[in-house]
């Protein structure tokens, strides 16, 4: 038989009685313990710790291990030799005798018997909690404590053992795991802290305008303060630096002199000038950890440059209109998007502390809503029947009839594609130099194409989910395209040189598909020689089948709602809009060359994706010359006096500011203090002798080009002097790099401008003939993947942080974690079988249910599908899902601890709230088969196109039978 369609008749759990499961009377140490740490803040982990510490410390794991455990055991195999009818207060009794040589009624006041049941309960919790203790023996446990719970009731109402089937309930009930305990609290979600509720973008802006102009005033101030404010004379050392060379033992000479230290605060601010600047200054400095007494002017205005550069990004990022616009085609519409902007900044969730995960131990509050059972209706062919007459065919005595169809189609498709090319260059004397690019094609094609597609599929899955959904499609399919481009460039130039370059390219194909078809048939009739007229009848055929339901047992079912199903689709359309689908507007270039800055430029480079830009020039540079010379000897010509002079070039666009000379030499003749270097730069001058710091600066005159450099001495052995100059750039540097800037972006801007414009007409002309989207098998499958991953969302707490199994290799290449992959594959493998996914059933809500910004976005969605349109604008979604048959213990355990069980057989271990749920689950599978009829089989007829001759020449006749049903009759047929 074939399937015809299933349904779920939901329903809620049948109610259970006081004694369907069995409870614990007396707390124990340890579930007091953990029931105590339930009120800490971090009580799930407070709560496995406590777990693992007695785990550690040794515990009755076993029923081997329980003080009673052998007699236990002896008694379970005593109970498990008495047929079930037979197993009643007497035998139960006589049993215990048996297997504990001792009446019930001194069995139960045992110490050993209360102490036993204790460390058995502990036993339960403990492998429930701790992981790696999932491979012990759980099942013999729980049998331990059903068999001491059949003594005690043995010993407290006798009587109540005599009833059928009791004492096999007994030992069947579920263990009820304390709710004081269980489920465990689930694991605290750190958010990460947002912005206060009375942030606002315009108040961040204020903040920003009012931090850059206070930065601007602190560089101009200190950009006008005069050279006296900085500290020049400053330079004496407070200890001398010794010198590489000891002195050098020569006839009259007495050794070698010691330059004192170099300085340290060499152009800083002097005390009594930082204690005058403005307090917005002072605040400026201050915010970027410097002190101006500490921190040379140049160094300190560089900080304060960066810092600037990064509030006025966030202002362009914050004020620049329309910063990006896409533009998407949605069921044919244009729709542009709204600006993307970096306020407010997304708030990362913080990193989950994999120290000792390898998967998530998080569980959700989801509890199952009831029980369903999965109706299967079945059908089979049983038999064709004949119906009211289709058609007479009459042929007179004597007749002769004839008829012929001929069918022709006949297709022919003409497809011609032609692109033409002219680029032409002139240049002449004292003219203008054009150079002109056309580009003209046109491509013609005209597909016409009717898809006229009806479905309609209606399902009602019991008192839970009710659907219906219809699709109807029409595609027409008519495309023109004709484009023209014409650029034209224009620049004066003086050049004495002349040539033209012509290049024509010219393509044409021609594609001519002829198709043609021809079908004949003939009827011939033939009554010529006929003794008597002739009726053909012709009758309708009918299918007849016959239709089942059959129960496929319970399921539990999850009734999950999952917000904003569509929100991370729709987050990756946007981020990655893919041509043709999507077309970004670049933003108006509203700015003029000397508003460009170097702390601004950068966004329009990337705004605009400009290459080939100069970065704006230093603020500062810094040149260095060195002068040297000797060592001289006593016999020498100069004997100590040296001349020499350069002139140090100063970079195209800057000016002198300072300069800082530092000096070594020796000299070892008679009388060491008598000496002497000079040293002039520009129109300043200097002279080393003893008693002066070996190291010197000054401010300059804004020399440009080049500053002459002069130096001499007197007395000296040998020495070396180095010189660096500062300079600062000038504002026609500024301006030659904000021209140039400009011109670059506003080439890049026009490129992509003009590009959207060409795009998007394309798209104009294209969006009102193409119906675009995906087929409905595809839609729904991606509805199914992304209502499974918020459910799994939902059901674990967690967001797939830690599955990471792939590291990279010492080749580079990417392999497997072992271990991670291990505890991921046990961990997917529940997942993906422990619910029917194929049988998830879902409703999509409104769009009102969702972020109240996104609404006026949601509602312009369109989509050809109209499910797939309302998953798009869906504010919530409802989904309905069965756990697979077996797997609900397994579930159960999950929900309560957050870990999947990786041992053996589960018993039934479980909450209050799932026992009438487990019931029901565990007398379904104790039925026999795995399917079995619901009602009585029916009959289904369905009509065809098929007609059927009648051998007779007799009208059919029908007569009612004695079931009130029409049949024909024998001769009808």
């Amino acid at each position: 038989m074939e399937d015809l369609f299933r349904f779920f008749l939901v329903r809620p759990a049948t109610k259970v009685g006081p004694d369907a499961m069995l409870h614990m009377e007396q707390p124990t140490d340890f579930i007091a313990q953990l029931r105590d740490a339930r009120s800490n803040v971090n009580a799930n982990r407070v709560m496995r710790d406590l777990a693992q510490r007695f785990v550690s410390n040794g515990y009755a794991d076993s029923v081997d291990k329980l003080r009673l455990g052998a007699k236990l055991q002896s008694l379970g195999k005593k109970l498990a030799d008495v047929p079930a009818d037979q197993l009643n207060a007497s035998t139960v009794k006589q049993a215990v005798v048996d297997a504990f040589g001792a009446a019930v009624a001194k069995v139960v006041v045992l110490d050993d018997f209360v102490k036993d049941r204790g460390a058995a309960w502990d036993a339960i919790i403990a492998i429930k909690l701790v992981r790696s203790e999932h491979g012990r023996p759980l099942v013999t446990i729980v049998h331990a404590i059903r068999l001491m719970a059949l003594i005690e009731r043995l010993a407290e109402d006798p009587a109540s053992l005599n009833r059928p089937g009791a004492v096999k309930a007994l030992l069947e009930r579920p263990i009820a795991l304390p709710a004081e305990v269980f489920p465990l609290p689930p694991t605290p979600v750190d958010k990460p802290a947002g912005p206060p509720p009375d942030t606002s973008r315009e108040e961040v802006l204020k903040a920003t305008h009012k931090e850059a102009r206070q930065i601007r005033a602190a560089l101009d101030e200190l950009a006008f303060l005069e050279p006296r404010a900085l500290n020049e004379d400053s330079l004496q050392g407070p200890d001398p630096v010794p010198v590489p060379m000891a002195a050098v033992a020569r006839r009259g000479s007495s050794g070698a002199f010691t330059p004192p230290a170099a300085p340290h605060k060499l152009f800083t601010l002097k005390p009594e000038v930082a204690q005058k600047l403005s307090a917005g200054t002072t605040a400026a400095i201050k915010n970027i950890g410097l002190t101006p007494t500490e921190t040379r002017i140049d160094r300190l205005a560089h900080k304060l440059e960066t810092r600037l550069g990064h509030m006025l990004e966030t202002i362009a990022e914050l004020e620049m209109p329309e910063r990006r616009k896409n533009v998407v085609s949605v069921g044919g519409t244009l729709i542009q998007q709204p600006p993307v902007t970096i306020f407010p900044a997304p708030q990362a969730m913080p990193a989950p502390d994999t120290s000792q995960l390898a998967v998530p131990d998080t569980h959700g509050n989801i509890q199952p809503v009831g029980v369903a059972d999965l109706l299967i209706v079945k059908q089979e062919l049983k038999r064709y029947q004949v119906r009211e007459l289709a058609h007479i065919e009459n042929v007179l005595m004597g007749e002769r009839k004839e008829r012929e169809h001929k069918r022709a189609t006949t297709t022919e498709e003409i497809i011609v594609s032609e692109t033409e090319r002219t680029t032409e260059e002139e240049r002449e004397l004292e003219s203008t130099e054009r150079f002109e690019m056309k580009h003209e094609s046109e491509e013609t094609i005209r597909e016409d194409a009717r898809l006229e597609a009806g479905l309609k599929i209606s399902g009602k899955y019991g008192l839970a989910v009710e659907f219906e959904t219809y699709a109807n499609g029409s595609i027409s399919d008519s495309r023109q395209r004709s484009t023209r481009h014409a650029s034209e460039y224009a620049s004066e130039v003086t050049n004495r040189a002349s040539s033209k370059i012509t290049e024509r390219f010219r393509q044409q194909v021609t594609r001519r598909i002829l198709r043609q078809v021809e079908e004949t048939n003939r009827h011939l009739l033939d009554n010529v020689n006929g003794p008597e007229h002739i009726s053909g009848l012709y009758q309708w055929v009918e299918k007849v089948y016959e239709a089942q339901v059959f129960n496929y047992g319970l399921r539990t079912l999850y009734d999950i709602t999952v917000p904003e199903p569509a929100s991370l689709l729709i987050a990756a359309l946007k981020k990655n809009i893919t041509e043709g689908e999507g077309l970004e507007k670049p933003a108006d270039l509203t700015i003029t060359p000397n508003q460009l800055t170097e702390f601004n430029y950068n966004y329009f480079v990337r705004e605009y994706e400009v290459t080939g830009v100069e970065p704006p020039p230093e603020r500062y540079v810094t040149v260095a010359k060195t002068f040297k010379a000797g060592p001289d000897t006593d016999d020498s010509e100069t004997r100590g006096v040296h001349v020499d002079s350069a002139d140090l070039t100063i970079p195209d666009g800057y000016e002198a500011l300072w300069g800082h000379a530092t000096l070594a030499g020796m000299n070892y003749w008679d009388n060491i203090n008598e000496w002497s270097i000079d040293l002039s730069i520009g129109r300043r001058r200097v002279r080393f002798n003893t008693g002066l710091s070996w190291a010197w600066g000054t401010t300059l005159d804004s020399e440009t080009a080049a500053i002459p450099v002069a130096i001499e001495t007197w007395r000296v052995m040998n020495f070396a002097l180095g010189l660096e100059v500062t300079c600062q750039r000038t504002a026609r540097a500024v301006e030659k790099w904000q021209q140039a800037t400009y011109a670059a972006i506003l080439q890049a801007y026009q490129q992509k401008r003009s590009d959207y414009e060409e795009k998007l007409n394309a798209l104009r002309t294209r969006a009102g003939i193409v119906i675009e989207g995906r087929s409905p098998d595809a839609n729904r499958q991606i509805e199914r993947s992304e209502l499974k991953r918020a459910c799994i969302t939902l059901l674990t707490r967690q967001h797939f942080d830690l599955f990471d199994s792939i590291e990279t290799g010492a080749t580079g290449l990417p392999q497997l974690d072992l271990t991670q992959a291990e505890m991921e594959g046990t961990y997917i493998r529940f997942f993906e079988q422990a619910f029917e996914w194929e049988n998830m059933t879902y409703v999509f809500y409104p769009y009102f249910w969702g972020r109240k910004e996104d609404w006026l976005e949601r509602l312009r969605y369109e989509n050809v599908d109209p499910t797939f349109e309302a998953f798009l604008k869906a504010g919530a979604a409802r989904v309905v899902v069965p756990a697979r048959p077996g797997f609900e213990p397994a579930i159960d355990h999950f929900m309560s601890t957050g870990m999947v069980w990786t041992g053996g057989e589960l018993p039934p271990v479980t909450s209050p709230d799932y026992v009438p749920i487990l019931t029901e689950i565990q007398e379904q599978l104790g039925a026999p088969g795995v399917e079995v009829p619901q009602g009585e089989p029916w009959e289904v007829v369905l009509p065809t196109t098929l007609v059927y001759l009648r051998a007779s020449r007799e009208l059919p006749r029908w007569t009612k039978n004695a079931a009130g049903e029409w049949e024909p009759t024998e001769d009808s047929g």
